[in-house]
C-alpha cells in the first residue's frame, strides 16, 4: 500500500520524504541516547579531518560510500534475494538484513550500528520503491545517501 502510494510520487519528492525520515530517525535516536545518558562503545575512531583530510573525507562520503554501499547493501542484497526462493516477496525480511549488513559495515560505536542498521533498513525499502526499474532505485537510494552524509559533514564540522 505504502510503496504503491510512494511510486506515484515525482522522484524528487521520494528523495525528499526518504531524506527527512532518515534525518528524523537519525535526531530522534541522538535525542534518546542523549535523553537516557547512555554510555556508548566505542570500537574505532570515527574519520577525522587531521588524520584523513578534508578532501578524502568529503570524497569518500559525498561520492563512494552511496555509490559502493548503495551496490553492496542494496542492489547486491536485491539480486540475492531475486535467486534466493524463500526470499521472494518478503520485502520486511530483506530490509532488516539489509539494514544490519549496512550498520555492521559502519562499526564505530554500538549507538552508530544500531541507529545505522534502522538507516539501512529504510534505503533498502526505498530501493524497493521503482523495482523493477534497477536504475531509478539505485539513483534514489545514492541521493538519499548523499545527502544523509552531507548532513553528517556539516554536523561535525567537516563542511
Amino acid at each position: 500500500m505504502m510503496t504503491n502510494l510512494l511510486r506515484k510520487q515525482h522522484f524528487v519528492i521520494n528523495i525528499a520524504i526518504f531524506y527527512v525520515f532518515i534525518i528524523s530517525i537519525w535526531f530522534a535516536f541522538d535525542l534518546l541516547v542523549e535523553i537516557l545518558s547512555i554510555n556508548d562503545i566505542i570500537f574505532f575512531d570515527s574519520p577525522s579531518i587531521n588524520k584523513d583530510g578534508v578532501l578524502v573525507i568529503i570524497v569518500k562520503s559525498l561520492v563512494v560510500a552511496p555509490l559502493l554501499e548503495t551496490v553492496l547493501h542494496q542492489r547486491f542484497i536485491y539480486y540475492l534475494s531475486t535467486k534466493i526462493s524463500y526470499l521472494n516477496n518478503k520485502i520486511t525480511l530483506i530490509c532488516i538484513v539489509s539494514g544490519l549488513l549496512f550498520g555492521l559495515s559502519h562499526i564505530y560505536s554500538l549507538s552508530y550500528i544500531i541507529v545505522t542498521s534502522v538507516i539501512g533498513s529504510v534505503l533498502m525499502y526505498a530501493y524497493f520503491i521503482y523495482i523493477p526499474d534497477l536504475r531509478k532505485s539505485f539513483m534514489l537510494v545514492s541521493a538519499v545517501h548523499f545527502l544523509i552524509n552531507f548532513s553528517a559533514l556539516i554536523k561535525d564540522g567537516f563542511i
